[in-house]
């Protein structure tokens, strides 16, 4: 899925590697977020531990939300590219990603335009379809 208002997720463990349920690879797959023991809710009422992607693409769709919220005039595509830009890389990882791991304080501290995003790799989260909804109450 080459666009660049799209970026892929892996989930990292408590260690910081990949965890063994993770997708990866060096060219499909952007950054990674925390993703093993994270307290969420449950179906049937409650909170419990679950681990996978879906844990850990919200981390980074929190950090699409925050990178707007400061910087309003960003689209999708430059959201994606701070991002990537300011992970942490994961040098002689057995589970290759092309970037690293997500620094929500480097990226918002980056103060750069975020580039024009490139082609993004892989599958993950839209992040343009948020960004381009109206504020609730105000007409589309």
């Amino acid at each position: 899925f080459p666009k660049n208002n799209l970026i892929a997720v892996a989930a990292f463990n408590q260690n910081g590697a990949i965890a063994d349920y993770s997708n990866y690879g060096a060219s499909t797959v952007d950054v990674s977020a925390p993703g093993s023991n994270i307290l969420s809710t449950i179906p049937g009422g409650g909170f419990g531990y679950l681990d996978g992607s879906s844990m850990a693409c919200p981390f980074v769709a929190g950090l699409a939300a925050l990178l707007k919220a400061k910087n309003g005039s960003f689209g999708g595509g430059q959201i994606v590219s701070t991002i990537i830009q300011t992970s942490v890389r994961q040098e002689g990882s057995p589970k290759p990603i092309a970037a690293g791991r997500v620094n929500a304080l480097a990226a918002l501290q980056s103060g750069g335009d975020g580039g024009d995003g490139g082609d993004g790799g892989g599958g993950g989260c839209f992040i343009d379809y948020l960004l381009n909804q109206p504020p609730a109450g105000q007409p589309q």
